[in-house]
């Protein structure tokens, strides 16, 4: 692995943690939104907790756009 790739990545992983505070606050949040993204949205209408499976998902789903577009720009740019 080249010193720029160790780079980039560090500077990834820094970008990824910084990202999960700004969107999540916390990392019970985080982890809670990892469950309602495998949870079955048909259960979570049955509870009467869609709003929050809704919520979470989206917000884990903003995390994983962000940082796909920030791998893109980087790859177009370094190499």
């Amino acid at each position: 692995m080249s010193t720029k790739a160790i780079v980039i990545t560090a500077i990834d992983l820094v970008i990824f943690i910084l990202l999960i505070k700004i969107i999540f606050k916390t990392g019970k949040d985080f982890l809670r939104s990892i469950y309602y993204i495998f949870y079955p949205n048909i259960l979570s209408i049955l509870k009467k907790d869609f709003d929050n499976d809704v919520k979470y998902t989206y917000k884990l789903l903003l995390l994983l756009v962000i940082l796909f577009v920030i791998v893109v720009i980087e790859v177009k740019i370094f190499y």
